[in-house]
């Protein structure tokens, strides 16, 4: 039986090891370096793609829509609802004063039976009573004009669906246009593409996928249609009716509409949190308010662009209220909608805007 012989260990194989080893060390080495390259133009990895941050956003906006449209649809029908339950309401609230004035005027004949009499008594009692079920009904459940009735709460849910849709639906048109134009730009670079060579050979530059699809773009413009049209809704609150806009196309707002007052009016609240420009250097105009019987002080501002709708008005004068009228709110004035015919319907709680030209 032979003994195993482990065979001699020369420098030349130890020369080779170490290389090996060494270049290991070294190919990892630049795979790092490379790797830190692609964050440095603020990639992110996800699988063989590096995606840029307008990427990342349009997915995690791509992925909320479908939950944004359920909400929006749902309180669309819970209003639409409740508006066809007032028409039929109305109609035969209608039926039953009909009925009631010809019992009435029956009433008044003076050849009647006293049975007769009492037949057409009682009907008339039938009739008035379930016409002031209805008129209950009505006031309480399906007013308009009440801040805690049944529609209103659903117009306010409405209200925030049909908002947090159209934020969505923007955000989804913006962030793709500016990450197309990020990967034109990025797929210029030279040193790029290096890095991209040397963390494998399979990695690639975003997009991870293809998001103008013709599909998912009529699906786009399907919601953008419902969303973004002529009718906007509504809710009453402290007697003024509410609706959200979109200023600048980022930041949701809620004005109050007041077809009597001249100006537009912002609080400074929403003066910052949508960038508008207020040039501190000017003196502020002081500003009656007749309402509350004070004065306060307003800056003018511009706003560059206010989406109301399908609406969207453009360089729009308001008057920037300071910290002492902040209780007053975002106050569509008349300046704002001097271009258009507004019907403003109670009933329904819709807000509909018709250019005039």
């Amino acid at each position: 039986m032979s003994r195993l012989q482990t065979p001699p260990i020369t420098w030349a194989s130890t020369f080779i090891v170490v290389g090996v080893l060494f270049g290991g060390w070294a190919a990892r080495g630049d795979e790092v370096a490379a790797r830190q390259r692609l964050t440095g133009y603020s990639l992110v990895q996800l699988r063989s793609h590096w995606i840029c941050r307008d990427e990342i956003t349009l997915r995690r906006q791509l992925g909320l829509l479908p939950g944004l449209e359920r909400q929006f649809h749902a309180a669309r029908r819970e209003v639409q609802s409740m508006v066809a339950e007032y028409d039929v309401y109305e109609g035969r609230l209608k039926e039953l004063q009909e009925t009631g004035g010809q019992l009435r005027r029956r009433l008044d004949q003076d050849n009647l039976s006293v049975s007769v009499r009492r037949r057409l008594d009682k009907d008339l009692r039938t009739t008035a009573a379930e016409a002031t079920e209805i008129q209950d009904k009505i006031r309480k459940d399906l007013n308009g004009r009440d801040e805690t009735s049944f529609l209103t709460l659903a117009s306010v849910r409405l209200v925030n669906a049909r908002s947090a849709l159209a934020l969505a639906l923007l955000a989804i048109d913006r962030h793709t246009l500016d990450m197309n134009e990020k990967y034109t730009h990025l797929g210029e670079g030279a040193e790029l593409a290096e890095a991209l060579g040397a963390v494998g050979p399979l990695e690639r530059l975003g997009p991870a996928e293809a998001y103008d699809s013709r599909e998912r773009r009529r699906r786009l413009d399907r919601l953008s249609a419902e969303v973004f049209s002529d009718h906007v809704p509504i809710y009453p609150r402290s007697n003024l009716f509410r609706l959200s806009v979109i200023v600048g196309d980022q930041t949701p707002a809620t004005f109050s509409y007041r077809g009597d007052q001249p100006h537009t009016m912002i609080p400074s609240t929403l003066v910052q949190s949508a960038g508008i420009e207020l040039d501190a250097s000017k003196r502020p105009v002081r500003l009656l308010d007749s309402g509350l019987k004070r004065t306060i002080s307003v800056h003018k501002v511009t706003i560059p662009k206010l989406r109301i709708g399908e609406f969207v008005l453009e360089n729009v004068p308001a008057l920037a209220l300071d910290s002492g009228g902040e209780d007053l709110g975002a106050v569509l004035g008349r300046d704002a909608l001097s271009d258009y015919r507004v019907e403003l319907d109670p009933r329904r709680l819709d807000f509909h805007l018709t250019p005039l030209k």
